[in-house]
């Protein structure tokens, strides 16, 4: 111990150790990474109308098109509905829970989430994208999340969140 504070072993800063751990993280997960289900272009804007309960305690997230009043509902957990309520309210905890936590640490590293995509439904499950940009990268970079914790990151980074048609379409069974 007394050789790291004489000064006798280098020590990188905890940004640039921080930044090499997630650049190689990342890098791994995009090759695991799937495929947006449609084409980016394809995509609708939504926004998040509210969340709420359906039935005895169980969250749902309520998407729509700026302006409409038809509803895509997302059932999520406890944890991501208090993330994303903390969003839409702009509050933040004392101190940083998971999503807010994530969400400096691709802030302190420069990464900007620019968008979120609720993509496909498989098995009744809403997939979900984050796309980010890291540093002046012409390619983002997408990786593949939860719908809810992407809409919680996304919310509370101010990113564009967007649905594919046959999200859409579904959504008007599940109501």
């Amino acid at each position: 111990m007394s050789r790291l504070r004489a000064g006798r072993y280098p020590m990188l800063p905890l940004r640039h150790c921080l930044c090499a751990a997630l650049i190689l993280l990342l890098l791994s997960l995009s090759a695991q990474a799937r495929e947006l289900a449609v084409e980016p272009e394809t995509m609708i804007e939504v926004e998040v109308a509210t969340v709420g309960l359906a039935g005895p305690g169980v969250p749902v997230v309520l998407l729509r098109e700026p302006g409409a009043r038809a509803v895509i509902p997302i059932f999520i957990g406890p944890v991501e509905a208090d993330a994303i309520l903390r969003g839409l309210r702009g509050d933040r905890p004392r101190r940083p829970l998971t999503h807010e936590l994530l969400g400096d640490v691709l802030a302190g590293l420069e990464v900007r989430l620019e968008r979120v995509y609720v993509d496909a439904i498989v098995d009744g499950v809403f997939l979900g994208m984050l796309e980010l940009r890291v540093g002046d990268a012409e390619t983002p970079l997408r990786i593949d999340s939860r719908a809810s914790d992407a809409i919680a990151l996304g919310l509370q980074a101010g990113a564009g969140i967007r649905v594919s048609p046959q999200v859409l379409e579904a959504a008007q069974a599940i109501e």
